[in-house]
């Protein structure tokens, strides 16, 4: 049996008859380089299924090894379940946190990725239409209101008892059949050219 470079399990903690066990060198074996990571070594010999028994009981691996002191397979088989334990937690966050990375670096679809940008737009968008709404209503009221102030200060309009504003009698304002409707402050009053007068001229006598 060729000596391992690596050694996963400890034979220093464990029992001695664990250094007999066939089945713990050849998956270390298999498993241990010198260049292996850590977690590659964990990897690997967790998933052997020579070591697989171990994960439900003690009987099933180095049952030869330990034949003599059967409660040393109690001490290995803790130590295997509680190494790949560990192995399992590890790989879980590992890939939680993969998961997460990728997530952020680009997963999902493109509205996925730019829901926040679209949400923005959107938001920018029915501002800006209901600003120059408002405005249009703002605009058409203050003109009402200096039509109103106009033809009340220039005596071509009037208040009425219910507070309506109406034009005065001969102010001509166009109505809704024309090209565009004016306003009060530009309507004219038209009033009735004076005649021309002939001048006479008066014939003196001469002296």
């Amino acid at each position: 049996m060729a000596t391992p470079v690596t050694t996963v399990f400890p034979t220093q903690s464990l029992p001695a008859c664990a250094t007999a066990c066939g089945p713990l060198y050849d998956v270390n074996g298999a498993c241990a380089t010198a260049t292996a990571a850590a977690n590659v070594l964990q990897s690997c010999f967790c998933g052997d299924a020579r070591l697989a028994p171990f994960s439900t009981g003690t009987a099933g691996v180095c049952d030869g090894a330990c034949a003599a002191t059967p409660t040393d397979l109690a001490s290995i088989q803790a130590w295997y379940t509680g190494y790949c334990k560990a192995t399992a937690t590890s790989t879980t966050a590992t890939s939680t946190s993969t998961a997460v990375a990728s997530k952020h670096k680009g997963g999902g679809t493109w509205v996925d990725n730019h829901y926040q940008w679209i949400i923005f737009l959107v938001i920018i968008v029915v501002a800006i239409v209901g600003i120059w709404i408002g405005a249009c209503f703002w605009r058409r009221s203050y003109l009402r209101k200096r039509d109103r102030r106009y033809a009340l200060d220039h005596n071509l309009a009037h208040t009425t008892e219910s507070g309506r504003v109406v034009p005065n009698d001969g102010v001509h304002v166009p109505g809704a059949t024309m090209f565009s409707p004016a306003p009060i402050a530009e309507a004219t009053v038209f009033d009735e050219k004076p005649k021309k007068t002939k001048k006479k001229w008066t014939v003196q006598e001469r002296t």
